[in-house]
């Protein structure tokens, strides 16, 4: 599959209805959090296996650093999986916005974590679902790995289903807060055996 698959016409189109879900899930876990969230404009990518780690240090300005880690597959309509990556203090800062009592430590820690996961995950890809009239189904068992270097984690993720595919579609999404200390960046993949049904969808959408 070449980069010139989609047309700029399709590619504006998904962004557009990226932006649009993505919305939905801020508004979401701004309602939970009482707190506005702020999101960055969706940037896509297609991205061969072998350029997948360069390509996400590139958007995501390296990958040193410290993360958490949440992978969350999906399937059905859209195919593929959504990695969230979580600053290290994001968690102190939803356990204070919920008034969370438990103690700070490692389990409550992916609790939180997986609960802003699966909020976001639903809104989003149930929204851009809907918005190109299919549907997604969910994966019942997230995986998380915490505070951790995130080229080693992501390096993992994509080891083992790299030789699987040759090219992917990258979404990238920040949701942040102004005065808090919350980040979280969303890399949606689309896996190659959905692309076509993708591109069908949005031909649909533009021809109507």
């Amino acid at each position: 599959m070449s980069d010139t698959c989609f047309d700029e016409d399709e590619l504006d189109l998904l962004k557009e209805l990226s932006n649009i879900a993505m919305g939905r899930a801020g508004r979401d876990l701004a309602k939970v959090l009482d707190e506005y969230i702020e999101l960055s404009i969706p940037e896509l990518r297609f991205v061969s296996s072998d350029m997948v780690m360069a390509t996400i240090a590139e958007m995501m300005g390296g990958l040193e650093q410290s993360m958490s880690v949440v992978r969350v597959g999906f399937h059905d309509s859209l195919g593929g999986e959504a990695i969230f990556l979580f600053g290290d203090e994001t968690w102190h800062t939803v356990a204070e916005l919920l008034a969370d009592d438990e103690p700070e430590n490692e389990a409550s820690e992916r609790k939180l974590l997986l609960d802003i996961s699966n909020i976001l995950a639903a809104a989003c890809l149930n929204g851009l679902a809907e918005n190109l009239k299919g549907s997604v189904v969910l994966s019942s068992a997230p995986t998380i790995s915490q505070r951790t270097p995130a080229s080693l984690v992501l390096d993992t993720l994509f080891s083992a289903s790299r030789s699987q595919w040759t090219k992917t579609l990258l979404v990238k999404i920040s949701f942040t807060m102004e005065s808090r200390d919350f980040k979280c960046d969303l890399l949606l993949f689309f896996s190659e055996q959905s692309l076509e049904g993708l591109q069908k969808r949005l031909r649909d959408i533009l021809n109507e």
